[in-house]
């Protein structure tokens, strides 16, 4: 004998609460070309006018590398050791969090985030399982930190 059970599941979609965020909102721009969130919680967003931290409720937009850099964010990373590395239109640029931020600016009203040039190189960045930083674009590279100080060798 088979017995069928019918059973009507009645599901109801919760609408969760969706904002969209502009440059009025302290977005350096409201082109976004890249996200990533943290291992404190923070969300950067790599933008066309720099790059923007927001902490869930404001956000801080910073200027990287001098006055005259540009202002364009393509990749930003945030390695195990919790150094971050961002790759603007100008160039590879490394950030380490625990070296304070100056808040005098250049020709702007934002921050100076504290960072060094690490090359005129840009493409993508991945780290491996292994901790390995990779860089690519003309081709790949393995990135290894030594003194705080990148050097790349073509694989």
């Amino acid at each position: 004998m088979l017995i069928s059970f019918s059973l009507t599941i009645t599901a109801r979609a919760e609408r969760l609460p969706i904002r969209t965020y502009t440059s009025a909102d302290g977005l350096g721009s409201s082109f976004v070309s890249y996200l990533m969130r943290d291992s404190r919680g923070f969300l950067w967003a790599g933008t066309r006018d720099g790059l923007s931290r927001f902490d869930g409720s404001r956000f801080v937009t910073y200027q990287v590398g001098d006055a005259d850099a540009p202002p364009g964010i393509e990749q930003i990373i945030e390695t195990r050791k919790g150094i971050y590395w961002i790759v603007t239109t100008g160039g590879l640029y490394r950030f380490d969090p625990a070296v304070p931020s100056t808040n005098r600016s250049g020709n702007s009203d934002r921050a100076v985030l504290s960072v060094e040039f690490a090359g005129a190189d840009r493409g993508f960045l991945f780290e491996d399982r292994e901790g390995s930083l990779w860089s690519g674009g003309d081709g790949l590279y393995h990135r290894e930190e030594k003194d705080k100080k990148t050097d790349r060798r073509k694989d």
